[in-house]
């Protein structure tokens, strides 16, 4: 066997491969079609939106050097334009996870 090695394969661009696959699934998650139960819909919508905006605005605030409060404000306009992301356990163990470090 033999591999070899391109700048356009997939393989080399995480990014580029886990977006394209987020785009695969994204009408089983936001419609009411496929196998998947509400429940099961309602938490891939949660992870969904925390994966591709929760996490981008953090990233936005950290380049833009905004302080902590500053990006605590921002996310929590996200939070409660999006409250779909309390569905999903990646926001529920950073919520739990920052409200425990800030005490």
């Amino acid at each position: 066997a033999a591999f070899r090695i391109q700048p356009n394969q997939k393989s080399t661009q995480p990014e580029r491969t886990a977006a394209e696959l987020l785009e695969v699934v994204r009408p089983y998650i936001f419609e009411d079609r496929g196998p998947l139960t509400w429940s099961q819909r309602t938490r891939l919508a949660g992870e969904w939106t925390f994966h591709t905006g929760f996490l981008k605005e953090v990233e936005q605030s950290l380049a833009r050097g905004e302080g902590r409060s500053r990006r605590w404000l921002r996310l929590a306009g996200f939070a409660l334009r999006h409250p779909n992301m309390l569905a999903g356990r990646g926001f529920r163990r950073r919520l739990t996870g920052s409200l425990s470090f800030a005490q």
